[in-house]
């Protein structure tokens, strides 16, 4: 599929496992260069080498989205690394925890991580990284609430497709 992805530029958080990875290996297999976060560096590095390997400029670092400063600095330095930022998937959940803490805890991974992320300050308004083109817009698709299944690669290809179809 020919998503006309080539040379944009893709953050993804959780992007080492599950449907965060398989959105980084699709939106990589369609050219576009990719910045993972995740919280086991040994996994960030791998999927950066793994995502290298398909011929993009890939970066990662190890960040737990709950830090909202850590969180911002990973956004800057991949816009730095990418040299800008064109498409931003918040996919990282905080889980399932039983009670009002589990929820709290699901909240500020889910909500909050997505709120520091948008529209993302550190790239948009301050260093205005993002490129000067028609399709230089931020998307932003969460996918909070999705269970990883068998079927994380087409939910992949729906959510990238989805990226591309809103505006």
């Amino acid at each position: 599929m020919d998503l006309k992805l080539k040379g944009q530029r893709a953050l993804i958080t959780g992007g080492t496992k599950g449907i965060g990875r398989a959105i980084a290996d699709l939106l990589a297999d369609e050219g576009c260069n990719v910045a993972i976060c995740a919280r086991n560096a040994e996994e960030v590095d791998a999927a950066v080498k793994a995502l290298t390997a398909k011929g993009v400029t890939a970066f990662g670092q190890s960040v737990d989205v709950g830090d909202g400063d850590a969180l911002k600095a990973w956004v800057a330095a991949s816009a730095a690394a990418l040299g800008g930022v064109d498409i931003l998937v918040s996919n990282v959940s905080g889980g399932n925890a039983p009670g009002e803490a589990g929820w709290r805890a699901n909240f500020e991974y889910d909500v909050i991580h997505l709120v520091w992320l948008s529209p993302v300050p550190p790239v948009r308004n301050q260093d205005d990284r993002c490129s000067q083109t028609d399709s230089s817009k931020v998307r932003n698709v969460s996918k909070a609430g999705s269970r990883t299944t068998s079927a994380s690669r087409n939910k992949a290809k729906a959510m990238a497709q989805f990226i591309f179809c809103w505006e």
